[in-house]
């Protein structure tokens, strides 16, 4: 920067002023090198310095001047005003009315922020970007679109009435402060809001019942318009109350509990239980949804009427509250509410169900019977071979579960099966094993002897020579000929008749399971072959398992005997999606070991490992013990922080977005040329998510749940987990018991240790969190079933089928095998966020984070990874991959498949992402469309509020910042920020990862105890954040308050005695933090004479004005929280790349932090408007291309040297120090000196090392300072 600033003449005459009286012997001082400068004040000069009564400029300000206060801003009652202006008004009387016009522009600049002399909007009323021309009639369209939502909606009038209470306050507090002009530029807003509500409580109202046009609109009203004006605005007024009244949250909630009371009948519908409903039911239905609808919408237009007047008061409309309004606002409310509830009903209980459950069950049963009759005639005319197949499963199942489980005529033929034998018997043989699991439990029924023996005999019948297994391609191909041979020949040896024993005794003879379990595990065998005929006689997975279960007798076996089958069964030709399927098993005490059994050959091996694998799950040691019960505690906590309300709402709001670019993404994959040649175009498939969550999803879960009845693995896999959050609890809460149904707790926790009472504190602690994760439970069950039946019917499709056809035929489970549900699941699960990473690399991190202590700062660290999968697939790069990976597949180097599907699927979404999503982002951030908010991922609401953005997670904040550092490269300030960049694309918040680095560091580097409150604070700040995790379902009740309020600030000083006094400290600020707004919230609610004026407010160190709680309500709505838009130079800062951490102070000292930050603001306010201009100018004179880049610099030298001034003078201040004076004498010179004398001092101190060893500005050194005043009287800055 140059050393010559031209100063503007307010400056200059400041300048001229501060040094008239100064001496010139600093200069000298210096020059001597002198270790104590020559200060040469005046006596007078001197006292002014030592009583400290230089005023800064931050706090300069005039005495109020009484009189200087504007006349005429008094606001006058409606009901004190003259009669004559009482009288009714016409739309046209406002329209011709330049006052009420004039009002309008000053409101509107208030409250939006939109400048007066800006245009009208089309849509958006005041709050828009003003695209119509500023006539009388479009600017009182836009005030009385406006009226209509503050007066029909709850958050608009909660909105409405915070403003007017906030702008009172500041008109006060700018009183108190002397500040003239912001005193009367707010009583004139406040006055024009006032006189805006009164005179549109005077416009006559559009429908009337005496002086009417054709005795249903108001003559008044439309005096003066034409008919087709007059048919216009009645339009645009029904359009507007009806809009303003369905966006608003409890009509949302009332339809929600209509529905939910008339949908019983739905769902016996669907389930076919009643064909047509009865008029009794119906009425009963219809009446039952009236009144619910019309208690809620009653009780919702009393509550929105008390804030309207709420609002009317604070405008000076009114004086007392009118409790007769509010219950003809309540009884009018109720007729509307209950009527629009009975007609919803009756339109839905006449709504005909596509499929029922009854008709889908009939149909089954139909199936099943036809697949009995076709087992029995194979079975009837099986050979020899396939007898000695019947007659060896009937002395396996006698062997197994005693004489009794099968029963049998005269010639030893299978007539009967007890079912609660088997049942009863396999438990027993599993307890026997040390194992608690419903999965593996046996339930052998006729029906499925019938079947599988059927299934059996064919697949047998495939080996009966080499003939038939060529003409059924039964062995696979590949390799040499040789090769295929050897094959051949291991192939037909396995389908040879049963071993017999020599002994003639039946337990000696080979066991059917036993073959059947070599046969699944051939890798010479194509076993799409047998499963397609187990699926012709509709043997499922949990039917093939039980029939394997039979060999449970020998050791410990049914869990590799199960888990080959399940595997095998459900995923031929999918080994990495198996490989999924016991991810979760692999978490429990003996995953591992299951997995090497699996790959077991002989049946020796496998009782010998199962039976290693159950004596070191007894031999567990203690310190498995606590990681146990730590991982239990740590799944609470987890499970605590995603039970809020508000947590289901932002996750529910961010899966719409989310469900429209996924079905751009399937549409693409359609497309001929760049989509996945496989896919078939159908608007109904891409459209087919929409359908199954919204449209319909009764239906989609009588479709899913008998689908997953069917495959009883996927439903593990699907519901196994939400929110990461897996259910370990012994009362096997529904839904959320692990994969394998095992209970870790009985595996890894020694009797004697439950029985002290922990173990089941911890199952009523889980059911608890459980029950407040209602929410989230509800929504993602929606999401997660109609992704899962989305993804069935697109299969479908893509084959030519109909699911509707295929689910009525009754053949389902042939149509749609478990390879189909397992592709669906995982879609499902991909969709929310339920999968694993696919990276390896990323899913080994994610198991150590989430068994390590690492959680307590990324508690959710799949999410993490997951989102940023989703952050490089959406996008150019996932464009990229997708192209080289399809480039590959065609060309044939890796082959076709999965990969190949895969390939399309990521070049899909890059180029959904790619096109729609980081457009999206880049014009959010585009500050010309008045959306983007202070900081990179803020946006506005368009009603003076700003939100974070990043509570709705990957599907926008990625973009948010890509398309503000688009931006910010346009203007040349784009300097990279890695941790932005960070919580950008893993969508976590890394404020604790920190903390648990700096305890670690603090450990290692303890050299002794005197150091332990140091490393002791920082562990109670850790373990305070994560404690918070477990009061989450209470605190949650803070956030139900309407009113704002003042932040505060409850971090103390670290000067603690002892280590656990530093603990217990630093333990308790962020639990306070949660805990006394809920104390506060529950004061306001039933005056508990609650205080909590020990603890100092907030301080914000952009803005001079305390932070607020800005109605908290309002979370519990959008799912983020509201904070009101910053000043317009916080604005362009944010623009220019400066976020909030660049104000801050960062002091060990909270109470040194809180005083040194409000004099930053203050200074922020009082300068940085003017510097910013007279920055641009100077770039403009000196005609720089990007002269962001230029004041952008300047602004950071700005920034940071206002910090440390402000940082000085605190703790200056709190020392007591008379140095401080100097300090504010230096502060008192205007900014853009102070930054010349930084520059020129800062190149003094580089050029003279040995005088400054520090190698930098010192603002608590008087030396310093009084170099720093010389220099500033000296320099010449024109």
């Amino acid at each position: 920067m140059a050393d010559v600033i031209e100063l503007d003449e307010d400056e200059q005459k400041i300048n001229e002023e501060l040094f008239s009286n100064t001496s010139s012997l600093i200069t000298q001082s210096l020059n001597n090198n002198s270790n104590q400068p020559n200060l040469n004040f005046s006596e007078e000069e001197l006292k002014i310095l030592e009583q400290d009564a230089v005023p800064s400029a931050s706090t300069t300000a005039s005495v109020v001047n009484q009189e200087a206060i504007q006349k005429g801003n008094t606001v006058v009652a409606f009901e004190d005003r003259p009669p004559e202006e009482k009288t009714q008004l016409s739309q046209r009387d406002i329209e011709n009315s330049e006052e009420f016009v004039n009002n309008i522009k000053i409101y509107r600049e208030a409250r939006y922020g939109t400048k007066q002399t800006a245009g009208a909007d089309l849509f958006q009323g005041l709050g828009g970007k003003g695209v119509l021309e500023a006539t009388n009639v479009n600017l009182v369209d836009d005030w009385l679109d406006n009226y209509r939502f503050t007066t029909g909606n709850e958050i608009n009038a909660l909105e409405e009435r915070d403003f007017l209470q906030n702008l009172a306050k500041k008109a006060e507090d700018y009183k108190e402060k002397g500040d003239i002009e912001n005193f009367n530029k707010s009583q004139r807003a406040l006055k024009a809001a006032s006189m805006l509500y009164q005179d549109t409580e005077r416009l006559a109202p559009i429908f009337g019942w005496d002086n009417t046009v054709g005795g249903v609109f108001s003559k008044k009203r439309f005096e003066g318009m034409s008919a087709s004006e007059s048919a216009l605005e009645i339009i645009d007024a029904v359009g507007g109350h009806i809009a303003a009244g369905f966006s608003s949250p409890s009509s949302i909630f009332s339809l929600g509990a209509s529905k939910f009371l008339f949908s019983g009948i739905r769902k016996k519908m669907i389930a076919g239980a009643i064909t047509k409903p009865t008029a009794m039911q119906t009425t009963k239905a219809v009446l039952g949804s009236a009144a619910t609808g019309a208690t809620i919408d009653g009780a919702a237009a009393g509550y929105l009427d008390t804030i309207v007047q709420g609002t009317e008061i604070e405008a000076g409309v009114r004086k007392k509250y009118d409790k007769n309004r509010t219950f003809m606002a309540m009884g009018i409310g109720a007729v509307i509410g209950g009527g629009t509830s009975a007609l919803g009903a009756r339109s839905t209980i006449k709504m005909k169900p596509v499929l029922t459950k009854a008709e889908m069950e009939n149909t089954v049963k139909k199936v099943d019977a036809e697949r009995i009759e076709k087992a029995k005639k194979t079975i009837a005319k099986s050979k020899e071979k396939g007898k000695a197949i019947i007659q060896a499963y009937r002395d396996e199942l006698k062997g197994t579960y005693g004489e009794g489980a099968v029963r049998t005529d005269i010639k030893g033929n299978v007539i009967g099966i007890d079912r609660e034998l088997i049942k009863k018997k396999g438990r027993e043989l599993l307890q026997e094993q040390g194992i608690t699991t419903e999965v593996s439990e046996p339930a052998i029924n006729f029906s499925m002897y019938q079947r599988t023996m059927g299934a059996v005999i064919d697949i047998f019948n495939l080996g009966k020579d080499k003939k038939t297994l060529r003409e059924f391609q039964v062995v696979k191909k590949g390799g040499t000929a040789k090769e295929f041979a050897d094959r051949e020949k291991r192939v037909l040896k396995l389908f040879e008749p049963l071993r017999v024993s020599k002994t003639n005794k039946r337990r000696d003879n080979e066991k059917i399971s036993e073959r059947v379990f070599n046969i699944i595990r051939s890798p010479d065998i194509n076993l799409d072959i047998p499963y397609q005929i187990l699926a012709k006689y509709g043997v499922s997975s949990k039917e093939w398992a039980a029939m394997l279960f039979a060999e449970v007798s020998r050791a410990g076996s049914v869990l590799a005997y199960q888990g080959v089958a399940s595997k095998a069964l459900a995923f031929a030709n999918r080994t990495k999606t198996a490989q999924e399927l016991f991810e979760e098993e692999a978490e429990l005490g003996f995953g591992s070991a299951a997995d090497r059994l699996i790959g077991t050959v002989t049946r020796g091996e496998v009782k010998t490992n199962i039976g290693k694998a159950l004596k070191k799950v007894e031999d567990t040691d203690a310190g498995s013990t606590f990681s146990s019960f730590f991982q239990r505690l740590n799944n609470i906590r987890r499970g605590g922080l995603v039970s809020g309300l508000v947590t289901a709402i932002r996750n529910n709001l961010a899966q719409f977005p989310r469900m429209g670019i996924d079905t751009l993404i399937h549409a693409i994959e359609t497309v001929p040329i760049i989509g996945n040649p496989e896919k078939k175009f159908s608007v109904t498939s891409s459209l087919s998510q929409i359908k199954h969550t919204f449209y319909d999803p009764e239906q989609a879960v009588h479709m899913s749940n008998m689908l997953l009845e069917l495959y009883p693995k996927q439903g593990g896999r699907l519901w196994n987990q939400f929110m990461e959050v897996k259910g370990t609890s012994r009362k096997k809460i529904p839904h959320t018991e692990t994969l394998s149904g095992v209970d870790p707790a009985s595996l890894s926790m020694p009797r004697a240790f439950a029985e002290k009472g922990i173990t089941k504190t911890l199952d009523v602690w889980e059911r608890v969190v459980f029950t407040f994760n209602v929410f989230n439970r509800w929504q993602e069950s929606l999401y997660r079933r109609g992704a899962l039946m989305a993804d069935i019917e697109r299969q479908l499709v893509d084959q030519g089928k109909d699911l509707n056809t295929i689910m009525k035929g009754g053949r389902f489970n042939e149509e749609i095998t478990e390879d189909m549900m397992a592709k669906a699941v995982n879609y499902s699960l991909e969709f929310t966020y339920g999968a694993d990473p696919k990276l390896k690399l990323f899913r080994d991190l994610n198991t150590m984070i989430t068994n390590s202590p690492f959680t307590l700062a990324m508690p959710f660290p799949r999410f993490m990874f997951k989102a940023i999968e989703m952050s490089f697939n959406y996008n150019v790069t996932g464009v990229a991959m997708g192209l080289f990976r399809t480039a590959f597949l065609t060309s044939g180097r890796i082959g076709k498949g999965k990969a190949n599907t895969a390939g399309y699927r990521q070049l899909a979404e890059g180029i959904a992402g790619s096109s729609v999503l980081l457009p999206l982002g880049y014009m959010l951030r585009d500050p010309e469309n008045n959306i983007a908010g202070s900081e990179w991922n803020k946006l506005k609401d368009g009603m003076g509020k700003e939100f974070d953005a990043r509570v709705y997670g990957p599907i926008i904040v990625p973009y948010l910042f890509l398309g503000e550092y688009i931006h910010r490269i346009e203007r040349g300030v784009a300097a990279f920020n890695m941790k932005e960049a960070l919580e950008a694309f893993t969508g976590t918040n890394f404020r604790n990862v920190g903390s648990i680095q700096n305890v670690v560091t603090d450990i290692i580097g303890m050299n002794n105890l005197d150091e332990i409150n140091k490393w002791a604070a920082g562990a109670g700040r850790v373990l305070g954040d994560a404690a918070v995790g477990f009061l989450q379902p209470v605190l949650q009740t803070a956030d139900f308050k309407s009113q704002s309020e003042l932040k505060r600030d409850y971090r103390q000083d670290p000067t603690y005695a002892s280590g656990v006094e530093a603990f217990l400290g630093e333990f308790f600020v962020p639990i306070n933090r949660r805990i006394q707004p809920l104390l506060k919230t529950f004061d306001d609610y039933f005056d508990t004479d609650y205080e909590d004026k020990d603890f100092p407010y907030s301080v914000d160190p952009r803005i001079t004005d305390i932070p607020e709680r800005l109605i908290p309500i309002l979370k519990t709505s959008f799912g983020a929280t509201m904070n009101r838009v910053p000043p317009k130079y916080i604005m362009k800062l944010g623009e220019l790349g400066f976020s909030y951490k660049d104000f801050m102070s960062k002091s060990p000292f909270p109470s040194i932090n809180r005083i040194s930050d409000k004099q930053t603001a203050e200074r922020v306010a009082e300068e940085m408007p003017s510097f910013l201009k007279n920055m641009y100018e100077i770039a403009e004179q000196e005609k720089v291309e990007k002269p962001d880049a230029v004041v952008a610099g300047f602004v950071d030298l700005y920034l940071k040297n206002i910090r440390r001034e402000s940082l000085a003078e605190a703790m200056l201040k709190d020392e007591g120090s008379n140095d401080l004076a100097y300090l504010r004498r230096y502060r008192s010179l205007p900014a853009r000196t102070r930054l010349a004398v930084v520059q020129r001092f800062e190149a003094i101190i580089r050029d003279n090392p040995r005088d400054y060893p520090k190698g930098k500005i010192d603002y608590q050194n008087v030396n310093h300072l009084a170099l720093m005043l010389d220099l500033g009287r000296n320099m010449d800055v024109r």
